[in-house]
């Protein structure tokens, strides 16, 4: 049971005490009755006698968790965000595909379930009318992306594919000629996140008007790539060709001009998974990336100047794994140019592949998760030397395990294990926000898609009915565990960071407890 140490009620202050017992009694249970009957028991004598009759011929532990008054760090009142992939339903990773229904290109934005799920993630009741969860759409697929039909003379038929095609020749999987996203897709996209309450994070092509080194035809390059540098390099020189984004852009920014119901752009990423050594479909440097991140940055100033910086869309980037000499670079390059990084971001899978039969049991290791600490400290590190008091650290992408995560782990019970860890850790190193790969898709979705079997969509599908042939029926999204760990950080949740002590006295196994501390929310 836990018991309140004697301590200020005010958050920031006073103890908890864990107890726990080893072999159980056969009046184990009634004891605990008759302890919840009479209340929760203080540090007094009612709760030394219960302590004693539970002591005898059993192992027993005693953890104390202390808080203490300074504040480590903050957080963003919605401190988790969600994402939402392009990857088509095509995707598959060790036998299964797990992407149908779920792309920015073809979700259903009208399915049952999808909304609520949004809306419950948007933060406590009280703060709903200032700002809902953050929604971003990114991925690696967004380098890809071609955005069309943005004038009145738009024929709609611009040169590229209407959905991604699979392609080996490519580290990624899919042909480079990418797909496209209408404007009309786009608008569908901003009045369902109007809908919801949500603040909108949009990724930017970084790719485009780059040139790739091609390689042999026989060369497989999303299975074999590490053995063939060609696969992921590019001309020496090729620059970002800002066109096609500056007319998106515009459009956009029209578009909240004049339109109410447009829903708040909190910011731009630029590329996916694109920095230096651990880049997946490119490896630029610190510099050339920066030429670019600049240009967008100099584009949504200008396009968003007579908006109150507070509200200006932010500049995100590198939207990769963190590597300390890269980032440090990046962070000097875009200083030495009179700017400012908005937030800077890091993708982390700490459980490494899906296809890995350990995911499971690296989830229950604490020393494994451990691994985060000290990376996350070295982040934040680099963000104050670097990039100063004005840089906000954020988690652009986790969902645990990469390559889609892992079927029944990723997106089971146990899963909750891993993800608060994280959660924690990186909010203590001084993260203010966690991005979860994703909302709906892959192994490690928040949510996942069922048949509707509301007895209205049966008779919806009896009415429609022709011949003998029911019509497919329609799809519900539904939670997946990690969900509801979603909704307590972003509803219970407050602000600020505490400085814990856990203390193990006699404690077997105490090398794996872990605690953390945090204010609630509206607490301060």
């Amino acid at each position: 049971w836990v018991d309140n140490c004697d301590g200020p009620s005010e958050c920031g202050g006073g103890c908890v005490i864990y107890k726990s017992s080893g072999k159980k009694k056969k009046n184990d249970k009634k004891t605990i009755e008759r302890v919840l009957k009479k209340g929760r028991g203080t540090t007094g004598k009612r709760m030394e006698e219960t302590r004693n009759k539970m002591k005898r011929g059993k192992r027993s532990s005693k953890v104390a968790l202390t808080l203490g008054n300074d504040t480590l760090s903050r957080i963003e009142a919605n401190y988790v965000c969600v994402n939402l992939d392009w990857w088509p339903k095509s995707k598959c990773d060790y036998g299964t595909c797990p992407w149908s229904g779920a792309s920015v290109l073809h979700l259903d934005l009208t399915t049952p379930g999808l909304e609520d799920a949004l809306q419950m993630l948007g933060g406590a009741p009280a703060q709903k009318a200032a700002s809902g969860v953050r929604l971003r759409i990114g991925g690696s697929l967004s380098d890809l992306v071609h955005y069309t039909q943005l004038s009145s003379s738009s024929t709609g038929k611009e040169s590229c594919p209407p959905d991604f095609k699979g392609d080996n020749h490519t580290r990624i999987g899919y042909d480079l000629a990418g797909a496209c996203l209408p404007w009309k897709r786009w608008t569908q996209i901003a009045y369902f996140c109007k809908r919801v309450n949500c603040e909108l994070i949009f990724m930017i092509n970084a790719l485009r008007g780059r040139k790739k080194i091609e390689c042999p035809e026989k060369i497989d390059c999303r299975h074999n790539f590490k053995r063939n540098p060609c696969c992921t390099a590019w001309q020496k020189g090729s620059n970002w060709n800002s066109t096609n984004a500056l007319e998106f852009l515009k459009k956009v920014a029209h578009a909240a001009s004049i339109n109410n119901n447009s829903p708040r752009i909190f910011g731009f990423e630029f590329g996916n998974e694109l920095a230096g050594r651990k880049g997946i479909q490119a490896h630029l440097t610190p510099q050339n990336y920066g030429d670019g991140f600049l240009e967008l940055k100099r584009m949504v100033d200008d396009l968003w100047g007579n908006v109150v910086e507070e509200v200006r869309p932010k500049i995100i980037g590198p939207n990769s794994a963190f590597q300390e000499k890269w980032n440090s670079e990046f962070l000097r390059y875009i200083s030495d140019h009179g700017e400012k990084v908005d937030i800077l971001t890091s993708h982390m899978y700490t459980l490494g592949a899906g296809v890995s039969p350990k995911v499971p049991k690296f989830m229950l290791m604490p020393t494994k998760l451990d691994h985060l600490k000290a990376k996350a400290e070295t982040a934040a590190r680099v963000v104050s030397a670097y990039g100063g008091s004005t840089t906000a650290l954020w988690v652009g992408e986790a969902g645990g395990a990469y390559n889609s995560g892992r079927a029944n782990a990723t997106d089971a019970f146990i899963s909750a294990f891993w993800f608060n860890h994280n959660l924690a850790t990186l909010a203590t190193a001084g993260y203010q926000a966690f991005c979860r790969q994703t909302l709906l898709g892959g192994h490690y979705g928040l949510l996942r898609l069922v048949p509707d079997i509301h007895k209205n969509e049966q008779k919806r599908r009896q009415r429609t009915n022709r011949g003998n042939e029911l019509p497919k029926p329609r799809l519900r999204a539904v939670p997946n565990p990690d969900f509801y760990s979603a909704v307590i950080w972003n509803r219970i949740i407050g602000t600020r960071v505490l400085k814990v002590e856990l203390n193990m006295i006699k404690a077997p196994g105490g090398e794996k407890l872990r605690g953390w501390g945090f204010c609630m929310q509206g607490s301060g």
